[in-house]
């Protein structure tokens, strides 16, 4: 009965520690361009985390992620940090890391089964 409680008491702990609410939300067009609410194809929703903005991009219409990007502050200007396009069934199609909005070290392109069809490494956006 202590280990069950132990174990209880270590799962609240976890869940509560990373999950963190969102603070900041966007109206984006397709282009992830700042819009009015009636015209936003997607809906951007972002927290802090590790000293960057993570913003995560859902379809308006079906509430599906589509998009996870980290950046600099919530200006949205400047990619730094982890970055993940996703296909509507939740597999991440491509990702790769961002620095200062030039790709940085290796990327990977994947079909809708989440098999690795592509990979490229980058320095400096090259």
């Amino acid at each position: 009965m202590k280990q069950l409680f132990i174990l209880f008491c270590f799962f609240i702990f976890c869940t509560s520690a990373f999950s963190q609410s969102y603070k900041y939300k966007y109206f984006l067009d397709k282009n992830l361009a700042s819009t009015d609410s009636n015209f936003a194809a997607l809906i951007g929703k972002g927290l802090k985390d590790s000293g960057l903005l993570l913003l995560d991009c859902f379809d308006k219409r079906t509430g599906i992620l589509l998009m996870s990007a980290h950046f600099t502050d919530s200006s949205l200007n400047t990619l730094k940090g982890n970055y993940k396009i996703f296909y509507n069934s939740g597999i991440a199609e491509q990702e790769g890391n961002y620095e200062n909005n030039a790709e940085e070290g290796l990327w990977l392109n994947r079909n809708p089964a989440g098999l690795i069809t592509d990979s490229i490494i980058y320095v400096k956006g090259k």
